[in-house]
């Protein structure tokens, strides 16, 4: 795996959290594979680390950086998206000033200084600029942040959804399998909330899927998006 790869993945694999289910989701895997990578290991760094890994052997030069960009911006990750798009791509690029390369010689034991000063000049000021993007982009991340905590929905509409499950399950009722598609449940997803041996009755299944969606999607999780399956699954009247 080439270094920047590595770092990416990193990166992403914090940034995502418990999201990482929703990440694998979007990137192919079925739903027996991500059950095999939520069995074998705890923390959700790891298991969307895991999956990352697998997607790039998997796909090999078709798993690219802007793919990721991609489904990262689907599930709502748009800050680690923004914090892996200035690596631009996974290709590590080489040091400049790391070129052993031998200058050509004009005749026998002759070389050409003016070239390597030139080539050195040239590496200077590559490295110089590179640095410059690199703060650049640091300072743009740091700005978006604190935009978005300025201007991002209301902390307590991420927060307190949850409060609003008990009146959705009341309201729901034997409808819970089209609100859950309209939260982007797999169909595979809804059989195993519907055949859950626990689960008594249509509540109990809503229910489920609801604390499943918050804990998927995190901070994403929002009421906003809630009451907006409600009105695509035909439930405006539960919305209200």
């Amino acid at each position: 795996m080439a270094q920047k790869q590595r770092k990416v993945f990193d990166i992403v694999s914090k940034g995502v959290g418990r999201a990482w289910f929703n990440l694998a989701n979007h990137l192919a895997f079925d739903h027996n594979e991500v059950q095999e990578i939520e069995d074998m290991y705890k923390e959700h760094s790891r298991r969307c680390f895991v999956v990352l890994t697998r997607w790039a052997d998997r796909h090999g030069r078709d798993a690219t950086l802007q793919v990721l960009l991609d489904a990262l911006r689907t599930i709502d990750k748009k800050l680690v998206a923004e914090d892996i798009e200035v690596y631009g791509d996974f290709e590590d690029t080489p040091n400049p000033e790391l070129d052993t390369t031998v200058p050509k010689s004009t005749s026998l034991g002759e070389y050409q200084p003016t070239q390597t000063h030139g080539h050195r000049a040239d590496s200077s000021t590559r490295l110089i600029t590179c640095k410059k993007v690199v703060i650049l982009a640091v300072l743009l991340s740091v700005l978006v942040l604190v935009l978005w905590t300025l201007y991002s929905p209301d902390s307590n509409d991420l927060a307190d959804v949850t409060k609003y499950f008990g009146l959705v399950v009341e309201k729901v009722g034997i409808m819970w399998k089209d609100l859950a598609e309209e939260l982007d449940f797999s169909f595979q997803d809804i059989q195993v909330v519907d055949h859950n041996i626990r689960h008594h009755d249509d509540k109990d299944k809503c229910r489920e899927v609801l604390h499943k969606w918050q804990q998927r999607n995190g901070r994403g999780a929002t009421v906003k998006l809630l009451k907006d399956a409600l009105v695509r699954a035909g439930l405006k009247s539960v919305e209200k």
